[in-house]
């Protein structure tokens, strides 16, 4: 007899994390039905009294390493270091936990070996990729699929920022860590709707210092069905603005709003649908509210643990790893092109040819948190 998700037993997961930092995650996973706190490690004991004003009450431990040595939880959520990296997530996959971990703007080759152990112990490894779960794009991908637009041929997306509002959510004035971790998203978001990239050009802005930096990055792919732009700028004065804009053979679809998208988690996109027939209002949405239509209208996170709960029931239908490393490797190019000036598309396979080093390497700022 099948059981039905109504009935199903929640993941009983434990977290690992600083609710300091991670608000939306707090709220996330209080809402999602499919899944249980009964654990959390905290190093900081205000920040662990407010996962649980949150979570209702569960155990708690001011070390990670004994979270995993629970064995009621079946699932970790690897939200801060030590838990989001390689070693701690492979600890987990080993105790035959499943792990959904605040995806790494750090390119690492052990993230290919915990992917490889997920996938042969049938365990569920997922990274947060929020912008994937964004209703208002959502909503584009509905429409591209039922061939509003016809096929869809291009991308651009759009993101601009005031240096200090990054200062106060990151705590780091650093260019490459800000750059990165929007880019990764965004290059994998672009993947999935246009198809594997296999060609990379970038102009990308060395990190400046002062009241009036302005750092600018324009990286642009080749995909198999199509080309997207990303261009993001810390710029003084600027307005900040996120847009995504998905042209097709027939029309266009406009996703536009404050930039406030993967750093601080808050997206809140007007999508309209425009064609030769005129305009229409996919998603309308305000600074304080979405009026959404043919959407769903749960948040970006607490859809995206939805799944993740789903999945470890499942043992499958989640996002992977291999969606990040899209992006990841595509952002690693256009980094590497960019340092030596490559301004004409070089093939992924190529770019370990091309001399010189990546930014990842070259000093505290320029190196990815």
């Amino acid at each position: 007899m099948m059981t039905s998700e109504a009935d199903r037993v929640p993941l009983r997961i434990g977290i690992a994390g600083s609710a300091r930092h991670y608000a939306p995650y707090s709220q996330a996973t209080a809402s999602a039905s499919t899944l249980k706190t009964v654990a959390i490690a905290d190093e900081e004991p205000a920040s662990a009294r407010a996962w649980m004003r949150r979570m209702g009450r569960c155990r708690t431990y001011s070390d990670p390493d004994l979270l995993l040595a629970d064995p009621d939880i079946e699932a970790v959520l690897c939200l801060s270091e030590p838990a989001c990296t390689p070693d701690y997530v492979l600890a987990a996959l080993k105790r035959g936990k499943h792990a959904f971990v605040e995806a790494p703007t750090n390119p690492d080759a052990r993230w290919e070996q915990t992917a490889e152990l997920a996938r042969e112990h049938s365990l569920i490894l997922m990274p947060s990729m929020p912008l994937r779960y964004e209703p208002g794009l959502r909503a584009a991908a509905a429409c591209i699929a039922a061939g509003r637009i016809g096929a869809l041929q291009e991308i651009r997306c759009e993101w601009t920022f005031h240096p200090s509002w990054v200062t106060h959510l990151t705590g780091s004035k650093a260019w490459w860590p800000v750059l990165a971790r929007h880019a990764i998203q965004t290059l994998s978001l672009a993947a999935d709707l246009l198809g594997s990239p296999f060609a990379v050009s970038a102009d990308i802005d060395p990190p400046q210092g002062g009241s009036g930096a302005s750092d600018l990055a324009t990286i642009i792919v080749q995909h198999l069905h199509g080309v997207s732009i990303h261009h993001i700028a810390r710029a003084t004065g600027s307005p900040r603005l996120e847009q995504y804009i998905l042209t097709g053979r027939n029309g266009v679809i406009d996703a536009y709003g404050p930039a406030k998208g993967v750093i601080d988690r808050s997206i809140r996109l007007t999508v309209m649908l425009r064609t030769p027939e005129g305009d229409e209002a996919l998603v309308r949405s305000s600074h304080q509210t979405s009026h959404r239509t043919n959407v769903d209208d749960q948040p970006p996170y607490q859809r995206m643990l939805e799944e993740f709960g789903r999945a470890c029931h499942s043992g499958s239908g989640a996002t992977t790893l291999d969606h990040w490393f899209s992006g990841v490797r595509a952002f690693r190019s256009a980094a590497v092109a960019a340092k030596d000036r490559v301004k004409l598309q070089i093939p992924l396979s190529t770019m370990a040819l091309i001399g010189g080093q990546s930014p990842f390497a070259a000093g505290p700022d320029r190196g990815v948190a």
